[in-house]
């Protein structure tokens, strides 16, 4: 059975690009652009993982992940985010619970390291 990931990135061209990526690897995806809809999403459906960009209009990845926390009933999936700047580092991320922190432009290679790490 394979693994369903959910990426939340309001680039939408990115995040269909991380999608079709995924899916080559044998990964089952859902993907938002918005982080209040895959909110919505999360309460009556599970992934595996997600992976969420940090920097969104609606509502940056890290409340949105705080906000999972509070709000599902059953367990959060694990996440890994992904960032352009640096307004988070990779030690704050991993406290707020990431597996880890990737800096956009990254290569889909250390993406599916991460993976591999994650599914381990």
């Amino acid at each position: 059975m394979s693994k369903h990931i959910l990426v939340l990135d309001d680039e939408e061209e990115l995040a269909d690009l991380i999608a079709s990526q995924l899916e080559f690897y044998g990964f089952e995806t859902t993907v938002y652009n918005n982080p209040l809809e895959a909110k919505e999403f999360l309460q009556t459906n599970s992934v595996d993982l997600i992976i969420s960009d940090i920097r969104m209009p609606e509502m940056t990845g890290d409340k949105f992940y705080l906000a999972l926390k509070e709000e599902l009933q059953t367990s959060t999936p694990p996440i890994i985010f992904i960032t352009g700047f640096a307004e988070i580092s990779k030690d704050d991320a991993i406290e707020l619970g990431a597996k880890t922190l990737i800096h956009k432009p990254f290569e889909m290679k250390t993406l599916k390291e991460n993976l591999d790490d994650v599914f381990a």
